[in-house]
């Protein structure tokens, strides 16, 4: 048996290791790799737009060195992956859900299975992620609509399986999202002006960071030592925004949690430049296109929001990302940063 039969059969007893205990989620057949090795598909299911446009989704959302990774998965998928792995389903009789898809993830070891037809998913978390997510999907409720039905949120409790809508979507504008997105963070701040807390300018991480991010810290120094901080979704770019007619909503919540009142809005305009290399919108943040609604969003939580400061403000994003998701992801948009720093930052 040849080098390439060997690592498909270990692949294959991997893969079954970790889906064999839900794979009556699964229609039975044969499953191919998705073109970004991030999932499994039925091969009956190759030509359901919904699932290629849920694969390409799933891509999208690993910018980091995409164009990169685009090329090594062809690579590795002309070689050695075809058909590797069968599912029987035998027990799909004991309920409705036809999955066709799963999404594997690998570094939190979660599985998402999608039913196409039936319009749901079935994320597998565990138990203490579930309460974790549950929770944040309680708050975040106020603040914009999500997937999940927080009355009758589990498939499985026991197993920490959640269940949602999903919705594959359609195409939007950013802008047309942002005014939303206004709308929405006025109503929730009104609503929740009582949960707002106040956080503290940690100067060892600022004296201690790395290199690359000292100059942005730098501009915080004596400028600014404590800010206004509400529970946020702490991911939001594009990919984690479905709009399904006239309404938004969002997905993806595990980074949720307490950041500056602004950092999703810093976040939207941040990845938009990073994963799909639009500057358009940073640059109509510092050229003081979004000043109005920053400064009538500010106004009701006292805080005073001053034209001359976008770059302390955006400076305590890229803090609080460090503090928060890069430091542990260990992976710092580098490059972004740096032309970010040069364009706006320079005297």
């Amino acid at each position: 048996m040849g080098y390439r039969e060997n690592l498909k059969n270990v692949l294959t007893k991997v893969y079954r290791v970790r889906i064999s205990e839900y794979q009556s989620l699964l229609i039975p057949g044969k499953y191919i790799w998705s073109p970004s090795l991030s999932g499994l598909y039925h091969r009956d299911e190759a030509n359901n737009e919904v699932l290629d446009i849920l694969m390409q989704t799933s891509d999208e959302k690993n910018c980091k060195f995409k164009m990169i990774r685009r090329v090594l998965c062809k690579i590795i998928n002309f070689f050695l992956f075809t058909e590797i792995i069968h599912f029987d389903g035998e027990s799909m009789k004991n309920h409705s859900f036809k999955g066709s898809f799963v999404l594997i993830g690998t570094v939190n070891k979660d599985l998402k299975f999608f039913d196409t037809s039936n319009h749901c998913v079935i994320s597998v978390y565990g138990e203490e992620k579930c309460k974790k997510i549950l929770n944040s999907v309680s708050k975040l409720n106020q603040y914009m609509p999500t997937t999940i039905n927080i009355k009758m949120p589990f498939w499985n409790k026991d197993q920490g399986c959640m269940i949602e809508r999903f919705l594959h979507g359609q195409p939007y504008a950013l802008d047309e999202f942002i005014n939303i997105y206004f709308a929405c963070l006025r109503n929730y701040l009104t609503k929740n002006v009582c949960d707002i807390h106040v956080a503290i300018i940690n100067q060892d991480i600022i004296s201690q960071s790395e290199s690359k991010l000292l100059s942005f810290y730098e501009t915080l120094k004596n400028q600014i030592v404590e800010y206004p901080q509400v529970f946020l979704h702490g991911d939001l770019w594009k990919s984690n925004i479905i709009k399904e007619g006239t309404t938004f909503f969002l997905i993806d919540y595990e980074k949720a949690g307490q950041y500056f009142f602004l950092y999703d809005f810093f976040s939207l305009l941040f990845y938009e430049y990073c994963c799909n290399h639009d500057f358009s919108y940073i640059n109509t943040y510092f050229e003081g296109g979004y000043d109005n609604l920053l400064i009538d969003v500010s106004r009701l939580i006292n805080f005073s929001f001053q034209e001359n400061k976008k770059d302390i403000y955006f400076s305590l994003f890229v803090y609080e990302s460090y503090q928060k998701r890069w430091q542990a992801e260990k992976y710092i948009p580098r490059s972004c940063l740096d032309k970010i720093y040069d364009r706006y930052y320079q005297d």
